[in-house]
């Protein structure tokens, strides 16, 4: 199902194509090549699809820059590659894109397989293995396909005796919207004094020439 209409791309022969190229969706889930603005296909979704999988198997993200100095990544670019992230951000800046896309770019531009495989090390074997070739910076050594990706998860699924189908998704839909209902107006206000009234002196108003009634 698809919810988000800023992931949509035409692939319609005849397209008119825009002249800022920018990715497509949230930055934070772009692939590297759709950040630097190189050619993108089918495999930059799996790239996004690694990332989500990622975040939910462990709450990390693999452009999160929290624990690294910005200064040391650029340090460990090359000139040809300092351009590519100079000019990304450019286009980034001029596409008014967030101000976590620069992050973005020179993180996509800089990770490495060692810094895959720390983040996917407490996860399970099948995992891991899917988790290190999907997240991997050249798409031509990620899976082929979303077909061959959902089989390698199938069979790591069933490496681990956990099977999982349409009862499976069904149940477990079921379990997350029942989550939801009883967590709703947990965080609303329960008292009069949830808000209390702000107190104003008269000497702390003032009035400007030129105002309306």
């Amino acid at each position: 199902m698809l919810t988000d209409f800023a992931c949509v791309r035409s692939l319609l022969s005849g397209r008119v194509t825009t002249t800022l190229p920018r990715p497509q969706g949230e930055v934070f889930y772009a692939s590297p090549e759709a950040l630097l603005g190189e050619e993108v296909d089918p495999r930059s979704d799996l790239f996004s699809l690694g990332l989500v999988l990622l975040e939910l198997a462990t709450g990390l993200h693999l452009y999160n820059t929290f624990t690294i100095r910005p200064g040391d990544l650029e340090e460990a670019l090359t000139p040809a590659v300092k351009e590519q992230v100079l000019g990304a951000a450019m286009t980034a800046l001029v596409a008014d894109l967030p101000e976590h896309a620069e992050d973005c770019i020179l993180r996509a531009a800089t990770f490495s397989p060692q810094d895959v495989a720390e983040l996917t090390e407490p996860l399970p074997l099948p995992l891991r293995s899917i988790l290190r070739r999907v997240l991997q910076r050249r798409p031509e050594d990620r899976h082929l396909s979303a077909a061959a990706l959902e089989a390698e998860l199938r069979a790591g699924l069933a490496l681990l005796e956990a099977p999982y189908g349409a009862m499976e998704a069904l149940e477990e839909g079921r379990d997350s919207r029942d989550g939801a209902s009883t967590s709703r107006g947990v965080i609303e206000p329960t008292g009069d004094d949830a808000f209390p009234p702000v107190l104003v002196g008269e000497e702390e108003i003032t009035t400007e020439p030129g105002g309306t009634n």
